[in-house]
């Protein structure tokens, strides 16, 4: 079955869904999307052969839809999503869903947890975290107590805290530093650059403590893209730990295993059949495979094209997805942990409205 929908917005994280579609036409479809940049509508209709508008009423022209995908910056989408939702039509919108606390509170208040709203959080979908999150739920590092997350910042790396370590709404004591970070740019959103120079940046460290549970974020900005800037994940139980790729954990008296995080690709080498990651394997089992085929994804868009299917499954029976309630707290302590790193002090999370659904 196909999944028909809109997208709102016109930048880099709205063509992510405009190239997933256009890579698995037999899952998606884009029926249009809602544009106010003329230069950039021009050129969105020749990459991806989309009808582009730019009044949201044009959009009923284009048939019915299961829903829509508001992929706009988070200061306009509280408004545009409401909107969607009150025309009736269900919405996948970006993270973050607001842009700060008052944002969130007025954004749930309005829309509740029921409503049919689900967030585009890709993190948890990306083939090695989905792996190493797998991994520590399977029971064989034990229960999980600590994690370090630096592969993504703010709220992203905010929804794998609580998930590794299944905090789910509590509030932690939030502490924070930040520090100048400045290195060489080679490579950014555009490519590769042909001079270097020197950029300005920021690492921010922060430790959120659950009681029994603790996890430390730390992020600087230039990791996303930068090879000379590394992304790192580890999550720790009484029995083992998981450190990026590597796994090791006690299964019994002199008895521990280490074992890798394998990724089983084909198109390499004299592989004939087209450049496609198939499974992740770890300690003998299957820990992610991929659910669509041979399309030409990276693993980011692999996660992308998840969200999708995960939307278009709530769409139809109800259930799944990554809720406002979820988003909202990954936010909520990524707004606390900039708050630690401004003030210098600690600050006690308090338990929000969207906690006791």
């Amino acid at each position: 079955m196909r999944t028909a929908f809109h997208v709102v917005g016109t930048g880099w994280r709205a063509e992510f869904f405009l190239r997933i579609a256009q890579a698995l036409p037999e899952r998606f479809e884009v029926r249009a999307v809602l544009a106010r940049s003329a230069s950039r509508a021009a050129g969105l209709t020749t990459t991806f052969g989309v009808p582009v508008v730019d009044d949201p009423c044009e959009l009923r022209g284009f048939g019915t839809v299961d829903f829509a995908v508001v992929s706009v910056p988070a200061s306009s989408a509280p408004a545009l999503t409401t909107s969607f939702v009150g025309s009736g039509i269900p919405v996948l919108t970006e993270t973050p869903p607001a842009p700060d606390l008052p944002g969130l509170l007025a954004l749930y208040d309005e829309l509740g947890a029921t409503a049919p709203v689900r967030v585009a959080e890709q993190y948890r979908h990306q083939p090695h975290h989905a792996a190493r999150l797998a991994l520590a739920g399977s029971g064989l590092i034990g229960p999980v107590t600590y994690t370090r997350i630096s592969v993504a910042h703010g709220y992203h790396a905010m929804s794998l805290v609580r998930l590794a370590l299944g905090t789910e709404m509590a509030a932690p004591v939030v502490r924070a530093v930040r520090f100048a970070d400045p290195a060489v740019r080679p490579h950014d959103r555009d490519g590769w650059r042909d001079e270097l120079t020197v950029e300005p940046g920021t690492n921010t460290i922060a430790t959120l403590d659950f009681g029994d549970r603790t996890a430390v974020y730390e992020f600087s900005g230039e990791q996303y893209l930068s090879p000379i800037r590394g992304r790192h994940l580890a999550i720790r139980g009484e029995r083992g730990e998981i450190v990026d790729d590597q796994l090791s954990y006690v299964r019994g008296p002199r008895d521990v295993v280490r074992s890798t995080i394998r990724r089983d690709d084909t198109g390499r080498d004299g592989d004939l059949a087209g450049l496609c990651l198939r499974e992740l394997t770890c300690d003998g089992r299957r820990v992610w495979q991929n659910p669509f085929g041979t399309a030409r994804l990276s693993d980011d868009e692999l996660a992308g094209a998840a969200i999708l299917a995960e939307m278009a499954d709530f769409v139809r029976t109800g259930r799944g997805g990554y809720g406002l309630v979820d988003a909202a707290q990954d936010q909520y302590l990524s707004l606390l942990v900039d708050e630690a790193a401004r003030s210098g002090t600690p600050l006690a999370g308090t338990s929000q409205p969207w906690a006791h659904t």
